[in-house]
């Protein structure tokens, strides 16, 4: 992705958006990016697991540098994960990558989020339900964030957004 040679452009920045191109810094120095998923940022977490990424308007760059002026400073600081493609089931292989995942999230403060939804080329893998609990056992929880409550359900359903706070927001 090498976002942080985009951002160079700029001469200052937020806190929130230093720490953010500090995240994206480190996942393009530890991991190689493979081919894109569904047009998101993919990288190789190795082990056959693959994770991609992306923020709140699925432009990295542009949402994380010039949408500061009118968006909460936290959302430069929420990544989405996309999809968890891992080539050998059921062998943990998915579990420690996205406990490297958690540890640079950690490391700069960022918020992970996602919607747990099985994916319907991969019929072999978990069902719905069963990723909530897997990432419900991963640390993520109900949005809390009241703007949210709009994407969390549908009448009559439970809320489908997961999020897992950094373990230092006071960073």
């Amino acid at each position: 992705m090498k976002i942080y040679r985009i951002a160079q452009t700029q001469e200052k920045y937020t806190p929130e958006q230093q720490r953010a191109i500090d995240f994206w810094k480190e996942l393009d120095h530890r991991f190689p990016e493979v081919e894109k998923w569904m047009g998101n940022p993919t990288w190789d977490f190795g082990n056959g697991v693959a994770i991609s990424l992306t923020n709140m308007g699925r432009d990295i760059f542009s949402d994380m540098l010039w949408n500061s002026a009118y968006r909460d400073p936290k959302e430069q600081l929420t990544v989405y994960v996309e999809n968890i493609a891992s080539k050998d089931k059921g062998k943990g292989y998915a579990s420690l990558a996205l406990e490297e995942l958690k540890k640079i999230a950690d490391k700069y403060g960022v918020i992970l989020r996602l919607y747990p939804l099985q994916s319907k080329k991969d019929r072999k893998g978990l069902t719905t339900p069963k990723l909530k609990k897997w990432y419900n056992r991963k640390e993520f929880g109900d949005i809390s964030d009241s703007k949210y409550d709009a994407w969390k359900s549908f009448p009559g359903q439970k809320p489908l957004y997961l999020e897992r706070k950094p373990k230092n927001e006071n960073i």
